[in-house]
């Protein structure tokens, strides 16, 4: 009679035990990543939309020499070739099929030290490649995800692959689905920060 009167309570205990286990999820961030969601990211990185969609800061090294870009949502900080560009784009004119906007380009005079601004149609499919260049660098880095192989220790992801008989050792990081690090040979390397907190500040124009 006893355990007939006490086995709903038991039965009751051991299913709100199971549920609360079934409901926990994984604590912390997750430096892993599945290759549909690598081959998305990669894609991702050389669409021209990225610099109306985007919210992030990336410290690019080429060559030893290292420049910061910023990408905020149509509001876009690009150093490339010597040359410093701030883009301020309507991105709701942005059109897909000709990767252009409507907006304002900002353009640095190193030799005047003042801003010019030039206001009209933007190509930013020109502008993606100068602010993150992925098309050349992808083409260094191995092509499947299955030629890249995880350290836990690290937290880095390596492949190499050879072009015209020279290795590049291509290593990158995750966090919680985007890149944190990405390298390729002592050639390229891209430091990724300030996801969704990235600002940009306009430049002043003085008459």
């Amino acid at each position: 009679m006893k355990i007939n009167k006490f086995l709903p309570i038991i039965l009751l205990t051991g299913v709100l035990m199971l549920s609360a286990c079934g409901s926990e999820t994984p604590s912390g961030p997750s430096y892993t990543i599945t290759e549909v969601e690598f081959l998305a990211l990669k894609a991702k990185l050389v669409k021209p939309n990225i610099l109306v969609e985007d919210n992030f800061t990336v410290d690019i090294t080429i060559s030893g020499v290292t420049f910061k870009n910023k990408v905020a949502n149509g509001k876009d900080d690009i150093y490339f070739q010597g040359t410093h560009i701030v883009l301020d784009l309507d991105v709701s004119s942005y059109n897909a099929s000709t990767s252009k906007a409507s907006g304002d380009t900002y353009e640095y005079d190193e030799d005047e030290k003042t801003w010019s601004k030039e206001t009209g149609e933007v190509n930013v499919a020109l502008y993606n490649s100068y602010a993150l260049g992925f098309e050349t660098v992808f083409k260094f880095s191995p092509t499947f995800f299955d030629a890249f192989t995880y350290n836990k220790d690290t937290r880095l992801y390596t492949g190499s692959l050879t072009v015209d008989d020279d290795t590049y050792i291509t290593r990158f990081m995750v966090k919680d689905g985007q890149f944190l690090y990405y390298e390729v040979g002592d050639v390229y390397k891209y430091e990724f920060s300030n996801y969704g907190t990235t600002t940009v500040t306009l430049p002043q124009i003085v008459a």
